[in-house]
Formats: C-alpha cells, structure tokens, sequence
C-alpha cells in the first residue's frame, strides 16, 4: 500500500468505529440500522416522583403575587421582615395594638388611592396573613391576639391586631405600652386566652410610686411601687454614677464637650435574684453619637449589681416597663434604644445568672432623615 493511502484506511476505520459507538443507546440496546441518536436531557419521572428525604425538605415560598401597576410600584418599596421569623415586636399607638413587620420607604399615607394600593400590596405579600394567631407578653402578662389587618405607621408596616377586651383597655390609655409578640397555632392561643382570663399578673401599667418603708414587707414587685428606702437608695446611687462618668468617661473631642448630657431611668421589676429596681445612667454627647452608659439592678437592701448590656446598634437605652417577655418567670426589659439619629422599641432579655440584658427582639425604629 502506497504510503500516501495509510492515513485515509486509518480515518475510515476510525469513522466506521464512532457509528458503531453511536448506534448503541445508554443503555447498551442497538439502535436500528440508519437511525441515528437524538440527544436528550434527563428529566424527572413526574408519574413515579420519589420521595424527598426528610433532611432536604424546605418551606415552600409562595409564588409572586399579581398586583395592579400602582401596588406593584409600591411593594417595590416595602422590605419585610423574614419570612421565618416568629417573635415581633408590638406595640400600642394611635390606641390600637400594633406589630411592626417590615419598612415602607413611600408616601402611603395622604393618598387616598396610594393607601388602598398599599394595603393591597401588603395583604398580598405579608409574612403574617390576616388571621395569624398571637401570643402577646407585656406588662400586664400574658394572653392570645388575632391579625386583623393592616396600616403604617411613621414608616413601618404594621399589622393591626384583636386583642381581649383587658389590653384593649390598657392600650387605649397607655402609650407605649410594648409586648412581645409571638406566633402561635390556633391551639395554642386558644390556651392562652383561657389561662389569661382566669389568672392574668396584678401588675399595674402605672408609674412607678413609691410608698411607705414599712409596707416593703408586704409589697409585691409585680405592682410597680417602689419601697421609699429604695427609691432613696436609687437616688445616691445614680448621682454616683454620674459623678463617676463625668469623671472618668468624659469625650475626648472638643467638638462634643459642650453637648455632653447625663440621663437616667428606672424600671420596677422581678428581676429574680437580683432584685426589684433596674436603674440605667448614661452620659450622652452628639446626639448619642457618644455614649457611656451603665446598667444596674438594685436588691431590696439597695445593693447594686452591675449589668452587660448586648445590643445590635443600640447603645443608649431608656427603661420603659419592665415584664416577662419570655415566659420564665423573671422580669425582661422593654426600653427605648437610641443610637446616632436613629432610635428604636426593643426588648432585652434578662439572663440574671448571667448577669446580661440581650436583645430578644426590636421594631418601630426610626430615622432622621
């Protein structure tokens, strides 16, 4: 053979074995002869589907909501909380109970036909659904809440919520008057409505008064007052404090000397073994852009115990009332979070072995803008 024909045997032998090749499926059978393969893309078996392991299984989102062009400009600029979340914040404002659940960054309000298409938008696209059940905690205790709709409220999206006629009651005179709010199944709330109604806490949604040093004995912490002994006690020891942060704590900028200021509140408590009176100091300056502040708890005979205080932004707090955010028995603190130009409600939770106030949970925040 002449050498020049070696090369086209070997490309012709080469060819007929890739049609052998290619005239085999995947599966090993032949294919007829002339017929050639088609390629094809695995797909699965939809008559026969397998079973997902449990591992893998995740919540199914729904699908996206069909809105009108107006509401659809409008949910484009809302941001909601996750969709996993299940502790709120609430509130009362306006008299009416709220849980704040996400952000509008829009003009809602005015319009009539802007705030139909808000509502709209979030009805269609809220994590909590009108219906969803609740479980608020504040400080009157415990009992069960229902979403019946929705509004906004100084920039927030709030959803509006059926309470028993005992927190309707304290929210139409109280403001704040914060709770945290937890969602529960029907069968769940339906104990707590039941359980409230025959054994809700005596705490008083008052100011704090104090009375007499010879009622301390008898007085219970869930009422609010403040023995005399310890309201004077709280006094030293706050303008202690004071001394001690003006002294050691002071700005080291020129520019924020002249704003420096020192703030204190106190909430009455049962705050476990530490006792029954949560005081706060703190030394601000810059419109809380400086903050040094101190957390304390004091016993019955006065004695304070020193506080961490962990928070996400916040680093000045005002007490507002203290309640059982949680369940466990001992008192946590709703307070006002404030930060540079910002602020918020948040509830800090007490760990009095730990010797901490942690954030539980937060909303109603607001900015100057």
């Amino acid at each position: 053979m002449h050498s020049l024909d070696r090369p086209i045997v070997l490309l012709v032998l080469a060819t007929v074995a890739c049609s052998n090749n290619d005239s085999r499926t995947a599966s090993g059978a032949e294919l007829p002869a002339g017929s050639r393969p088609v390629a094809t893309t695995t797909r699965p078996d939809t008559a026969n589907p397998k079973p997902i392991p449990a591992s893998a299984q995740v919540l199914a989102l729904p699908r996206f909501a069909e809105l009108p062009p107006l509401a659809d400009t409008i949910a484009q600029k809302i941001v909601f909380v996750p969709r996993t979340q299940t502790l709120f914040t609430a509130a009362a404002r306006g008299k009416r109970m709220l849980v704040d659940i996400g952000r509008v960054d829009a003009e809602v309000r005015t319009d009539p036909v802007r705030r139909q298409a808000y509502l709209l938008a979030v009805s269609r696209l809220s994590p909590l659904p009108i219906g969803s059940r609740m479980r608020l905690r504040g400080p009157w205790g415990a009992s069960a809440a229902t979403v019946t709709g929705f509004d906004t409220w100084n920039g927030r999206v709030v959803a509006t919520l059926h309470v028993s006629a005992q927190v309707d009651s304290l929210v139409r005179r109280r403001e704040p008057l914060p709770a945290a709010a937890l969602r529960v199944d029907a069968a769940t709330a339906a104990l707590d409505s039941a359980h409230v109604d025959s054994a809700a806490r005596a705490r008083l949604v008052e100011p704090a008064t104090v009375v007499p040093a010879d009622t301390m004995a008898a007085d219970s912490c869930n009422t609010g007052r403040v023995p005399a002994l310890l309201a004077e006690r709280a006094l030293v020891i706050r303008d202690s404090v004071e001394q001690a942060l003006r002294a050691l704590e002071m700005p080291q900028f020129e520019r924020l000397l002249t704003s420096v200021r020192v703030t204190s509140t106190q909430a009455p408590g049962c705050y476990g073994t530490l006792g029954r009176l949560l005081l706060i100091v703190s030394l601000r300056a810059g419109n809380a852009e400086y903050v040094r502040e101190r957390v304390m708890i004091l016993s019955d005979s006065g004695a304070p115990t020193e506080l961490k205080v962990t928070d996400y932004r916040f680093k000045a707090h005002d007490a507002i009332y203290a309640m059982d955010a949680d369940g466990d028995g001992v008192d946590d603190l709703a307070a006002r979070g404030v930060a540079e130009l910002a602020g918020a409600t948040v509830i800090l939770r007490l760990d009095d072995k730990a010797k901490r106030l942690a954030r539980l949970t937060g909303g109603f925040a607001w900015e100057a803008r």
